[in-house]
């Protein structure tokens, strides 16, 4: 009893340190209490033999925010370095090396999303098919699409210049598609830069704009 007091009082003191003031503190001393000696220990073997973490739930837009620096502080407090060298192979030569600058190495959870399977991808017959309302290819002439998600992860990713040639000169701006590909066959290349000294845009701009028009609501679209 006196090993389950102490763990208890230790997790709710590093909780309460990551959250402080949060009302999940009592609710996670709540929960610890209320087990069983059996459960208790079978739940302590599970963290130890698993190494899941306990949860900690800050709910969204509450007045309790995760920070950063508090944690990096925390950490240090308990031992734990969040940055560290790494050990790395080379794949050429064999050699392995340490790395001189230390990295932020973290334990992160992956889901990979179903847009992003390669079942949704296939091979256009043409690129003639177009839709009238967005501009962008469609039927036979549809390659593959981006969903709202693949597009934050990309921009999270820092690939602006990718989106802007997908979701522009390959998503519905005609124009500058038609720019894109007279720049190929001249010179066997694409320069984004000087297709953006064309002022073009994508269909589907003008398509929303006259819906709105329709509906009596001006625009600047």
């Amino acid at each position: 009893m006196g090993n389950r007091k102490a763990f208890t009082d230790l997790v709710v003191k590093w909780v309460g340190e990551i959250i402080p003031g949060a009302d999940y503190v009592k609710v996670l001393k709540k929960q610890l209490d209320a087990l069983s000696d059996e459960q208790f220990e079978a739940y302590v073997q599970h963290l130890e033999t698993t190494g899941d973490a306990i949860p900690i739930i800050v709910p969204n837009y509450s007045d309790v925010k995760i920070d950063v620096t508090r944690n990096l502080a925390i950490g240090k407090a308990l031992g734990y370095e969040f940055f560290q060298h790494l050990i790395l192979t080379d794949p050429v030569s064999g050699l392995t090396y340490q790395t001189p600058v230390k990295y932020l190495l973290l334990q992160l959870p992956i889901r990979r999303q179903q847009q992003m399977l390669e079942e949704k991808i296939s091979i256009p017959d043409s690129n003639r098919r177009v839709d009238d309302l967005t501009g962008q290819p469609t039927g036979p002439s549809k390659g593959a699409s981006w969903t709202f998600p693949e597009v934050q992860v990309m921009r999270s990713q820092g690939a602006l210049r990718t989106l802007g040639e997908g979701l522009k000169y390959c998503g519905g701006d005609t124009k500058g598609f038609q720019a894109m590909n007279r720049q190929v066959m001249e010179t066997g290349g694409v320069s984004l830069d000087e297709l953006q000294k064309t002022p073009t845009r994508v269909k589907s701009t003008e398509t929303l704009r006259t819906y709105l028009l329709a509906a009596h609501i001006e625009n600047n679209l």
